[in-house]
């Protein structure tokens, strides 16, 4: 590699990638792979955008790959990233674009349109009436305008669009040794951040002073990453247990509060995602058996956990727990867990009515939530959820394995009294 001391991974990975991407495509009749979203850009052409956001503006987060089933790929840029291209992508044929306004007139370069250079590429290939394959189906996006994707199909009118997201999860939901060890890495890191998180932890301190000490943390432990990614929801307080992602805002913990903790850190675009739970003070009788209940449901997932086993079996495993703990009515999902990897939720998820089986290479989270009534109550229903006493589950990150898994969040789930 010319230099790229930025790659995530070695240059043979990205290469026995994109080998088992062609051999797919040939399986699926495809000729090419037109691929946008970050993810999936990352994971073939090993280019990480470092500028994120909700915008998607054509100057600065406009990545385009293209991924023929012969020839080589071509990675179509902003001009701005041709140095971060250089030292991250094993790709070679780097093409770019800029906007009117990117350089100054004097400097002599050109404005480019990104789709200009999209339709060029297809065309050099000789694909421009072949079928392409796009990310059109569950959990995966165009990131690209309207405008700009109808501009492409119309300037290829004679090309069949279809949808890639089979192929593409057929390959990112099983993990190779040096994907599972990127993750191995941010749940390492998340797990002295948690535990630093609940030591440090006491009554009056706000949500914002929780997340902000995991968050720095993580940057102690070595998630420095850029762009840096990290996300933690702090659940604490009668009020909040029935909210999902909260953010934090101000609310200081007291006397009798379930604190949920859910996130983790990022290590080279692959995420950890686990849960910890603390009470400030002692916990009730009902806080005890929502806790044990949650912890006694995952932990019997987790036993079923091993490459063959249909899905739905790990989910159905909690629910049987719960239901013999008298505390299937406080579990409101039939979803339990997902994989994990460059997307912190992504398939396979696991749920009573899940298809197929887990795999060697597959990492995934199992999670198993449960509600009091009260807070159940007014997710379901709207009521109020003043009086509730809390929202229960643990999760961890694990490998499956041929005879079981591999817990790559082994920090204790016990409840953590906080003094």
């Amino acid at each position: 590699m010319k230099g790229r001391y930025l790659s995530d991974f070695p240059q043979e990975e990205y290469e026995d990638r994109c080998k088992k991407a062609r051999n797919l495509m040939d399986d699926h009749g495809l000729d090419m792979l037109l691929l946008t979203q970050e993810e999936n850009l990352t994971y073939f052409s090993g280019f990480r955008p470092i500028l994120t956001g909700e915008s998607k503006d054509r100057a600065h987060l406009y990545h385009i790959l293209i991924l023929p089933r012969e020839g080589s790929p071509v990675l179509v840029l902003p001009l701005v990233m041709r140095g971060n291209a250089q030292i991250m992508s094993w790709v070679d044929d780097l093409r770019f674009f800029l906007a009117d306004w990117t350089f100054a007139p004097f400097l002599s370069v050109n404005p480019s349109d990104p789709i200009d250079l999209v339709e060029k590429a297809i065309t050099e290939l000789k694909l421009e009436n072949k079928t392409i394959g796009l990310e059109l189906g569950g959990n995966t996006r165009i990131d690209m305008s309207q405008r700009d994707f109808q501009t492409i199909r119309q300037s290829l009118i004679k090309a069949q669009f279809v949808d890639a997201s089979d192929l593409l999860w057929q390959m990112r939901t099983l993990k190779s040794a040096q994907e599972i060890q990127h993750i191995r890495k941010a749940c390492g890191i998340s797990c002295k951040a948690f535990q630093t998180t609940l030591e440090t932890m006491k009554r009056g301190m706000t949500d914002k002073e929780i997340t902000r000490t995991f968050y720095k943390a993580t940057l102690d432990q070595g998630s420095e990453d850029m762009p840096s990614k990290m996300i933690l929801v702090v659940r604490a307080g009668k009020e909040r247990y029935g909210l999902a992602f909260t953010r934090p805002s101000g609310y200081k913990i007291k006397e009798g509060d379930i604190v949920l903790m859910d996130g983790g850190a990022n290590w080279k675009g692959y995420w950890c995602d686990m849960t910890r739970i603390a009470c400030v003070g002692a916990p009730s009788s009902r806080q005890k058996k929502l806790f044990d209940c949650a912890l006694k449901s995952q932990e019997s997932a987790l036993d079923k956990v091993r490459a063959g086993i249909p899905i739905k079996n790990v989910a159905a495993s909690a629910v049987d727990t719960a239901r013999k703990l008298g505390c299937e009515r406080n579990l409101p999902y039939t979803s339990h867990g997902h994989g994990i990897g460059l997307s912190v939720h992504e398939p396979p998820y696991i749920g009573v009515k899940s298809e197929g089986e887990l795999r060697a290479g597959m990492v995934v989270t199992i999670e198993p939530t449960f509600y009091d009534e009260t807070a159940l109550n007014y997710i379901t229903k709207g009521i109020g959820e003043h009086g509730a006493e809390g929202v229960f589950y643990v999760e961890d990150n694990v490998v499956v394995t041929t005879n079981g898994s591999e817990n790559l969040t082994p920090l204790s789930k016990d409840l953590w009294i906080v003094k």
